[in-house]
């Protein structure tokens, strides 16, 4: 996990709580979400309190659940991720909101950020390395993969071959 930047003491004061960090997973693909809510369930520090499919189901969930952290594939079937971190972020701005995706492409990583996400993780990273960014994320400190944050400080290296899964 790659620290970028931390954001305002506001955020930071309204993020004190105690109990574990409260987690809403967001994706189209129900395997990936039934893995990393075993990931974060076994982490004594983890609770994940809902789960998504898409964009719309995300919205109630959130609302209903009240969550410190979001996480969010960047490709939803009724729209993209990005566009839900802003709604989220405009209705919830207490919530944290972590794109975790397939895709480590460059247009997609600036627009997140752009859009106010606290990170932009890859799905290859491991298990602990995701807790610990969610922990990063809710503390304050946005937080990026080392493969996007190496190309972002490197602009002009080759890109590799983008993976074709979300």
């Amino acid at each position: 996990m790659s620290v970028f930047s931390p954001r305002s003491p506001l955020h930071d004061a309204a993020q004190d709580t105690d109990g574990p960090t409260r987690v809403v997973i967001v994706d189209d693909h129900a395997l990936l979400r039934a893995g990393t809510r075993q990931i974060l369930d076994s982490d004594g520090s983890m609770a994940v309190v809902g789960e998504a499919s898409d964009g719309i189901s995300a919205l109630s969930v959130v609302d209903e659940t009240r969550p410190d952290v979001v996480l969010v594939d960047i490709r939803l079937p009724d729209g993209n991720g990005i566009d839900l971190a802003r709604r989220i972020a405009s209705g919830h701005p207490q919530t944290t909101v972590v794109i975790l995706s397939a895709y480590d492409d460059d247009d997609y990583v600036q627009a997140a950020i752009g859009a106010g996400v606290s990170g932009y993780l890859l799905k290859t990273m491991p298990g602990e390395e995701l807790v610990r960014a969610i922990r990063a994320a809710r503390s304050g400190t946005t937080v990026l993969d080392p493969a996007v944050t190496a190309r972002l400080a490197n602009p002009r290296q080759p890109r590799p071959a983008n993976r074709e899964t979300s």
